[in-house]
This record gives C-alpha cells, structure tokens and sequence, in this order.
C-alpha cells in the first residue's frame, strides 16, 4: 500500500458510484492522471462535499493498492469564487477530455500539468481562448511524444519561412507547397505556434485544422464528445 499526502491536483471527471460515493479522475503534478474512490462523497457530512469540481486546484491525500485509490482528504487552493464565462467552461471540458483521452494513467509530465493549471487560469475572462487552446494542444501531443517538429521542413531540413506555405505530414512535418494546395499551412502560422506568440483569427483558423488532425490520428476515429455537444447547444 502507498500513501500520498496533499498532493497538487484537479478533477477532470467524476460520477456517482454505489449509493453515496464518487469514482473521479485525477490529474496530479507528481503522479500524473489516477482514478480514486471519494467514500461517502455525495452524503450531506462528507468533508468533500462542494468541491470535487472540474476546473479546482486543489490539495488532495489517498492511499492506494492496486489500480484504484482512496481519498482520504481534499482541500481546495485557492479561493478565488470568480467564475468561468459559458464558452470558458467548454474549453476547460474539452482539454480535461483530450487527457482523459489521450495521457495514460500513471504518466507524470510536470510540464503539462502546469500548461494545464496556466490554461485554466488564462481562460478566465480571456479573448484568446483558440491561441490558449492551441497551446494546450501541442503541449500535450509533445507529452505524449507524437508532436512532429513545426519549424524544420521534413524533406530538406530547410527552416520554415514566415512567407512560404506548407502542406503537413503528420509523422513527418512540414512540406513546402503552393499556397493553393488544399489544407496549406502558412509558416507564420506554424512559427507562432511553435514559439506561442499569440495567433492572429486566419492563424487560429489554420492552428486548430492543423492539430485537430493530428489529434484525430491519435483517436483512432474516435470522435471527441465535448465539441459535439457544445455544436448542438449553440
């Protein structure tokens, strides 16, 4: 058995499971994304009741043997009650859903879970929501190590040029073509990207093309439930 305390975390996912508990989804800095049983969550008593909320940075202690662990205790991080605007709140569902997706349990990347934890706290109130989006994207196709480079043409090994045009391998990268070749990407768009210099609206056209293919491959053609039901509501 392993025990854990206080450990930075957020919820990414939860449901009800027995008569009063919960079974959630963890996305921790140290421990990477974990299932865990809260016991007794949902009774009028319980200590997590109120917080086991998406979006939350919270504290959070288990002990575990096996696959799954068991809340001992949550506590929240930050008290700040300001509250996500309507498409905010999407953006955050659909980025907790490519983890769910995407990141294998048990896999620790510091380094996207504070892209995560920046992500959620730029959504507030932001107008650059698709250049925020976009970023969390490629972070976390570079976790997961199927990000092809965006700044080295793949068959020469030439830069890419802000002025020239490219059509995109997935496994291998940038090609360059004509700016009239279907699905052409600017280089000033993969440039932007790469360096995360904030995306003009045609940038965030081309940026959001570009990476949901590349995320799509790693569906296997298993289409993201977030954005369908975001398209019905609106």
């Amino acid at each position: 058995m392993s025990r854990v305390d206080r450990e930075p975390c957020y919820i990414l996912h939860r449901r009800a499971y027995r008569e009063s508990s919960l079974t959630i989804e963890l996305y921790s800095l140290n421990y990477g994304r974990l299932g865990a049983v809260a016991r007794a969550a949902r009774s009028n008593k319980s200590s997590f009741r109120g917080i086991t909320e998406p979006f939350v940075p919270l504290q959070a202690s288990w002990v575990r043997r096996g696959e799954m662990a068991t809340l001992t205790a949550l506590d929240r991080t930050d008290r700040n009650t300001s509250r996500y605007t309507r498409n905010a709140v999407w953006c955050g569902l659909y980025i907790n859903e490519l983890l769910m997706r995407l990141l294998a349990r048990d896999d620790p990347e510091p380094v996207l879970y504070h892209c995560y934890a920046d992500s959620l706290q730029r959504l507030y109130g932001s107008e650059h929501q698709a250049s925020i989006l976009r970023r969390f994207e490629l972070e976390l196709l570079r976790a997961i190590g199927v990000a092809p480079d965006l700044v080295i043409c793949s068959d020469n090994g030439k830069p890419v040029s802000p002025e020239s045009y490219y059509r995109f391998d997935p496994a291998a990268g940038p090609v360059e073509a004509p700016a009239s070749t279907s699905d052409a990407v600017s280089g000033a768009t993969l440039l932007n990207l790469d360096q995360q210099i904030p995306l003009s609206n045609e940038q965030a056209r081309e940026a959001k093309r570009l990476l949901r293919s590349l995320i799509d491959q790693q569906l296997d053609g298993r289409p993201l439930q977030t954005p369908m039901v975001f398209r019905r509501l609106v």
